[in-house]
């Protein structure tokens, strides 16, 4: 396996000759940002691997210094503004898909984070099957769109609570709560820390697991399965969420109201219908 692939905004170099790594790296910018470029780039990356036969596994980095992800573009977040709910719906549907497609992969995608990880970037790392991350402090991870009046809109609505809980999930992101490598570890959120150094061969190692594949679907699986949570619980969470929501004067309360609710009902959905209340509650 001697082929490179280089693209405008990543490269694919080769850790191994069954593993790959998928290095984010924007030009002239000094963090990468989800832009519509990237996600393109993103796709054609995808599709080269999966062309390529006897892949193991692909590790996903950032050439970033201090970076992996930070969040959208917020250019291209205001230009949406004068869309209709129809083109931000499809705008949302369009990172859920590609996101999603890390994880139908039929090898292991592990996300390598260094540095800040938020908003989209956090979501695209959750679309791998694995997340590792320096315990370096300058690692952060987070969904803090409600800052912006926003919401999650690629999945993380859906994947959060999934892996922490729904009413952890609903005060991390209405809060914009960012976390350390080491919280995120905690909340199972990331699988395992080291130094920054050591990343890419910590994710071989996870790549070279015995079970490695087995152990990616039933991730997967997990962050596509219904919250088992009764009516009467799913009141208690809204109840207490919506009260957590009024009395911090830091969020955006219109947001952060949508978002509960959103994420309350669309626990009690399988993934992709559960992706669709997400889009809807974005276009809100």
């Amino acid at each position: 396996m001697s082929e490179l692939l280089k693209l405008e905004n990543l490269r694919v170099e080769w850790l191994r000759q069954d593993i790959a790594n998928v290095i984010l790296d924007m030009p002239g910018k000094s963090a990468n940002v989800i832009s519509a470029a990237l996600q393109d780039d993103l796709e054609r990356a995808l599709d080269w691997l999966c062309a390529r036969p006897g892949i193991k596994g692909a590790v996903m980095s950032s050439a970033k210094e201090k970076i992996f992800v930070a969040g959208a573009d917020l250019n291209a977040i205001i230009a949406t503004l004068d869309w209709s709910d129809h083109e931000i719906q499809e705008f949302c549907r369009r990172g859920q898909r590609l996101y999603n497609r890390w994880q139908e992969v039929p090898f292991v995608t592990v996300a390598a984070v260094h540095g800040a990880c938020v908003g989209g970037g956090l979501e695209l790392a959750l679309g791998c099957h694995f997340v590792i991350a320096s315990n370096d402090r300058r690692t952060l991870l987070g969904l803090p769109e409600t800052k912006l009046g926003l919401i999650p809109g690629w999945a993380g609505t859906v994947r959060l609570p999934r892996l922490v809980g729904l009413e952890l999930a609903i005060e991390l992101i209405a809060s914009s709560q960012l976390f350390s490598s080491d919280r995120a570890v905690e909340l199972g959120v990331v699988r395992a820390t080291v130094s920054q150094d050591q990343l890419l061969e910590a994710a071989c190692s996870i790549i070279d697991m015995p079970d490695a594949m087995h152990d990616a679907i039933v991730h997967r699986e997990s962050q596509h399965r219904v919250l088992d949570l009764s009516p009467n619980e799913r009141g208690q969470i809204k109840e207490r969420s919506l009260a957590a929501i009024k009395s911090n004067l830091q969020i955006h309360p219109c947001a952060a109201n949508i978002l509960a609710q959103s994420m309350i009902e669309n626990s009690q959905l399988e993934f992709a219908a559960a992706c669709e209340v997400e889009a809807r509650a974005m276009a809100e």
